[in-house]
């Protein structure tokens, strides 16, 4: 199931210019003296600054649990009947806060199709923000066009491996502005957890699509959980250009995905893929 669409991002670049004066001094010692600067401790509270890195939020997984119904035995068959009958609410379980979807969401496997779609999660985040401060009608009145106008995220329901090991699975959607050019996407998502503790998140369903006439690109994710790991298989349409005899071109991309869960809970990831 292709549906047709525009995959848009936005790389906004930062440069951070640091400058520096001053005249030069005779011997590290008497410019230690003249400043009253220790340059040894500055250098290391540099240097500490520049390793800080975002952490996990807090949160009591228990409270996403006891809201859960469904619990999805192994092996769990994300297939196409699946997508279609998940996007007309079919499997929703209860609505996710942001800080419920920036828990579950907070890391996704480097280099995977899972890091790449992790910006659908960033998008309800935002969207939901601007609704939790009442200043949502406003912002609709300002959305341009290829900007996401709203955003969703829901529970879907649990999948258990083991005694203390299990996958919690919710969804996230977003559409952008209703013109071209036009973006919209649905994602399903299992956050593995071991002793309720959270680790990865896995892309293992997707239906998006959108496009700026004639252009179009459209993609469909289907997966299976096993034991081992989460085996993910995704196809991407792309047209709008015509041949000689006025035929469409269609170029077509398959990519595969293999994470395998390793003894520190996190996934070795391989993908392949096929133009």
């Amino acid at each position: 199931m292709i549906i047709k669409y525009w995959m848009f991002c936005a790389l906004i670049g930062g440069v951070l210019i640091f400058s520096a004066c001053g005249g030069t001094a005779e011997s590290n010692e008497s410019s230690t003296e003249e400043t009253g600067v220790d340059t040894t401790e500055v250098d290391t509270l540099a240097e500490l600054e520049e390793k800080v890195v975002p952490e996990r939020i807090s949160y009591d997984v228990n409270k996403l649990l006891a809201r859960i119904d469904t619990v999805f035995q192994l092996p769990f068959i994300v297939d196409s009947a699946m997508l279609d009958s998940m996007f007309v609410d079919q499997y929703y379980e209860s609505s996710l806060t942001n800080a419920e979807a920036q828990y579950l969401g907070f890391k996704t496997p480097d280099s995977s199709p899972a890091s790449s779609a992790s910006y659908c999660i960033n998008e309800f985040i935002d969207i939901d923000s601007i609704k939790l401060k009442g200043e949502y009608e406003a912002f609709v009145e300002t959305v341009d066009l290829g900007q996401t106008e709203d955003a969703c995220a829901h529970l879907m329901g649990q999948v258990k491996i083991s005694n203390n090991e299990y996958y919690i699975l919710w969804t996230t959607a977003y559409h952008t502005y209703e013109a071209c050019p036009y973006g919209h996407g649905s994602y399903i998502w299992a956050t593995y957890f071991k002793d309720n503790q959270p680790y990865e998140a896995v892309l293992i369903g997707e239906t998006s699509g959108g496009g700026d006439a004639p252009y179009w690109m459209g993609t469909a994710a289907t997966s299976v959980i096993t034991k081992k790991g989460i085996e993910a298989y995704e196809i991407t349409e792309s047209g709008g250009d015509e041949n000689e005899d006025g035929e469409e071109i269609i170029e077509t991309t398959e990519k595969w995905a293999s994470y395998k869960l390793n003894a520190e809970g996190l996934f070795e990831v391989e993908v392949k893929e096929k133009n």
